[in-house]
């Protein structure tokens, strides 16, 4: 952006320690990105009423679709927002993000991220990220969620509420910054 670097929400977690996968064999790891793309990808053509369904039918993403499909029946989530990029610049620092969805989940404004892996700790930081990207655009709170596809066709909720989430990713977004000045 304006010709600076602007690092992204991932990169940032990853270049503080905060998301590691170091220790996943690279094999696996290949595997479980080409799967969240997959996913990510029908997702989102479901959601903007754009999927050929017979894409999936029979894949290793069908059920990962099945259990977003039933997410929005089972709780009329309604998305506002798909796969929305952009930067937000901070107090500690300018950075790119991807919001997979937002919209209303119990009639409370949400952010939402689509996982379809083990839950990690980094979670709750990378939504505390966008949520605060959110925030700074339009001064609304948000519920912080994930929604955790499974490989058997259900999901599960993990919401997060930890105010100091946000203290974790100012803290790792100005050490991040600070690094790249001093390089």
């Amino acid at each position: 952006m304006d010709g600076l670097r602007v690092p992204s929400v991932t990169q940032v977690l990853e270049a503080v320690g905060i998301s590691d996968y170091s220790a996943v064999p690279s094999d696996r790891l290949t595997y479980a990105q080409n799967l969240g793309t997959a996913v990510h990808q029908a997702t989102e053509a479901y959601d903007q009423d754009d999927l050929d369904f017979a894409s999936v039918a029979g894949t290793v993403v069908e059920p990962y679709l099945e259990a977003w499909s039933k997410f929005r029946r089972d709780t009329w989530f309604i998305p506002r927002m798909v796969e929305s990029r952009g930067v937000a610049t901070t107090p500690g620092g300018r950075y790119g993000y991807c919001v997979d969805r937002e919209g209303k989940l119990s009639w409370q404004p949400t952010v939402l991220d689509i996982k379809t892996g083990e839950p990690s700790s980094s979670w709750a930081i990378q939504l505390a990220a966008y949520e605060h990207a959110l925030f700074r655009l339009d001064g609304q709170q948000r519920r912080r969620a994930v929604v955790r596809l499974l490989a058997d066709g259900n999901f599960k909720i993990v919401d997060f509420t930890d105010t100091r989430d946000l203290d974790v990713w100012r803290w790792a977004l100005a050490l991040e910054t600070w690094k790249q000045n001093a390089a």
